[in-house]
């Protein structure tokens, strides 16, 4: 067995000191990066069903967010049994709305701690702005589409008659 001598070990230090630590700094980086990013997903996705609360229809972006909840809160047991309350309330026939919502509010709220929005109450959450022209505007949406679709399933075929050119103005 070969013994080092005492300068030896001042060397040994010298390249094992700075690796040792640039690979923890390395190491702490990539961990705190990969929180980051888990963290951002967190919000944005709290933030997608913040934004298209209000109740009714729920657009593709907050389908699509609730559809992503079991993986980016997959760390909030929590949080995503709240998701399956809402769910399965969701696949009932006929939808109990009000229980739905009610879930879904608690789902929020649950989300909103997790995240330390402390000063957001369940009652903020439920407050939602909505302008009237933005409601009717739904509601003609609504009815052209109907409209159409009874047009087009009691049409056999349309009828296009050339175009006159020398009438056009």
């Amino acid at each position: 067995m070969s013994s080092i001598e005492p300068s030896s070990w001042i060397y040994i230090f010298m390249v094992v000191g700075p690796t040792a630590g640039a690979v923890t700094a390395f190491l702490c980086s990539l961990w705190y990066q990969n929180r980051k990013q888990r963290l951002d997903a967190k919000k944005q996705l709290f933030m997608t069903l913040i934004i298209h609360r209000q109740p009714g229809m729920r657009s593709y972006e907050a389908v699509n967010a609730l559809n992503a909840i079991d993986v980016v809160f997959d760390d909030s047991p929590r949080i995503v049994d709240l998701w399956h309350r809402y769910f399965d309330k969701l696949c009932q026939s006929p939808v109990n709305w009000q229980a739905a919502n009610h879930d879904y509010l608690d789902l929020l709220s649950e989300m909103a701690r997790s995240l330390d929005y402390k000063a957001v109450s369940q009652t903020d959450i439920d407050k939602c702005y909505t302008p009237e022209g933005h409601a009717e505007f739904a509601k003609q949406n609504v009815d052209i589409q109907k409209e159409w679709l009874r047009v087009l399933q009691n049409t056999a075929r349309f009828v296009v008659d050339k175009r006159n050119d020398e009438n056009i103005s």
